[in-house]
């Protein structure tokens, strides 16, 4: 073979394994997707032990919501270190983007879940996130971000 034909035969094998790669990155694309379902279980579970909550105290249940407070509730997950219990803007944030409601956020420290509501339950007389935030009547949906170590909870009444 020419030294011609052995540099095409090295670059279609070199192009060979980038496309290889290509769809590497596209499988675990699909992975994310699926994390995010499970994800997405974790949030009903949650929403449901908040809506439990609700009905002892005659509160309309929440709904899940998407779009505008999903995104930020996830970008807010997305930033935060994993035992962070600091945050601001996020309502700021899901106006300029588009959001017409009311909106209210809590944050805690860990993943969603029954220990992160029982956190928030305990906490409720020094801190307004559960009786203002949980339980109260305003809020009609709900948005919940969570990761290891972070959860961020997204309130809106439209």
């Amino acid at each position: 073979m020419s030294h011609f034909s052995l540099m095409l035969v090295a670059i279609f094998a070199m192009l060979a394994s980038h496309v290889d790669a290509f769809r590497m990155a596209k499988k675990v694309g699909v992975q994310e997707e699926v994390l995010d379902s499970a994800d997405s279980t974790l949030a009903q579970s949650t929403l449901t032990l908040i809506n439990n909550e609700r009905k002892k105290r005659n509160v309309a249940a929440l709904r899940n919501t998407g779009g505008v407070l999903q995104n930020v509730a996830n970008w807010m997950k997305d930033r935060s270190p994993p035992g962070s219990y600091q945050h601001a803007g996020e309502c700021g944030r899901a106006a300029s983007q588009g959001y017409k409601g009311l909106c209210g956020t809590a944050v805690i420290g860990q993943a969603a879940g029954a220990r992160a509501i029982n956190a928030f339950k305990a906490g409720a007389n020094r801190s307004p996130h559960w009786n203002a935030g949980f339980m109260n009547s305003t809020w009609k949906v709900l948005a919940i971000g969570s990761k290891s170590g972070f959860s961020c909870f997204m309130f809106g009444n439209k």
